[in-house]
């Protein structure tokens, strides 16, 4: 079960890599505690399983990438690799990654607004002068840059094995 440690609830989905995954299974919910209008959901990720396939595998992907924004050449290259055994009762299926990712963002942020009071104010809209007239100002504002640059890498092994038609062991 994956959680996150936000007060959202939200949970980063980037720690997995898409090799591992053979389908994404969104299954709504109704809770009590969620406002009206909102929207749950259970979230199923259901990895690749050897014995489920058809046949053996092996695939090698190699990719290149480029972000104009970020001015920075990016790659990917993963395979993976499935094979059954023992009549097809024994599964091993095992996948490896290395990829790059950079990424810029430009943000402009508005921080604090504040009430202030005009003595006299116009109305665009008819041109008489109106008095104490309410509202907010921008106190504080500015532009942040944001340049991240991701390297991971890694594996994933799976063991199935289905003795009988009704005994499945998954690692």
């Amino acid at each position: 079960v994956l959680t996150g440690n936000t007060e959202n609830q939200a949970v980063d989905l980037s720690a997995f890599s898409s090799d591992i995954l053979n389908s994404i299974e969104v299954i709504k919910t109704a809770a009590a505690d969620q406002e009206e209008g909102s929207l749950g959901a259970n979230v199923v990720l259901k990895s690749f399983r050897p014995l489920n396939s058809k046949n053996d595998r092996g695939i090698i992907e190699v990719q290149g990438r480029y972000d104009s924004f970020a001015e920075e050449n990016d790659f990917k290259i993963s395979g993976s690799f499935s094979r059954k055994f023992l009549d097809d009762t024994l599964g091993f299926y095992i996948t490896a990654f290395n990829e790059t990712q950079a990424q810029r963002k430009d943000m402009f942020f508005t921080d604090r607004l504040e009430a202030f009071t005009a003595p006299q104010a116009i109305n665009v809209q008819t041109g008489e002068v109106m008095e104490d007239i309410t509202g907010y100002q921008n106190t504080q504002n500015g532009f942040k840059l944001f340049l991240n640059e991701n390297e991971r890498k890694g594996f994933t092994t799976a063991i199935q094995w289905q003795p009988t038609n009704r005994t499945e062991v998954a690692f």
